[in-house]
C-alpha cells in the first residue's frame, strides 16, 4: 500500500515458515521473502507471525537500512546495515522502485 509518493507499507505474514505479503494493487499474492529475507525479518521482529513493514528508497529514514550488494538472477542481495545478514529481493521489488533496484532501502518493521 502506498503511504506517500515514495513510501510504502506492507502487512507481512508467515506461510509455511516463510514471510510473505499480498499487495492486490500490484497483483502480488503470497509473494515470498526468501533467500535470507525471512531470517533477516525474524532477527528484527522475533517470534511474531505477522509484521508491518514501511519502506522507501534511501538510507536511515526509518532506522534500518538495506544496502545493495550483488546481483543474483533477476534481483539483488541486500545486507542489513551494521550486520552480516543478507537477503535477496526479487523483481517484485520493481513494483515499488520502477527506476530499478535502489542502492539502499530504508525500512521500519515491527510485529503486528
Amino acid at each position: 500500500m502506498k503511504i506517500s509518493e515514495s513510501t510504502y507499507q506492507l502487512a507481512l505474514y508467515r506461510l509455511n515458515g516463510t514471510w510473505v505479503f499480498d499487495d492486490l494493487e500490484m497483483g502480488l499474492v503470497e509473494e515470498p521473502l526468501i533467500l535470507g529475507m525471512t531470517e533477516m525479518i525474524d532477527s528484527l521482529v522475533g517470534p511474531a507471525d505477522r509484521a508491518v513493514v514501511r519502506f522507501c528508497r534511501g538510507e536511515d529514514v526509518f532506522g534500518h537500512t538495506l544496502l545493495r550488494e550483488e546481483a543474483h538472477e533477476d534481483g539483488y542481495f541486500y545486507r542489513l546495515k551494521g550486520t552480516d545478514r543478507k537477503g535477496w529481493l526479487c523483481p517484485a521489488t520493481l513494483h515499488y522502485f520502477p527506476d530499478g533496484h535502489p542502492d539502499s532501502i530504508s525500512l521500519l518493521i515491527a510485529p503486528a
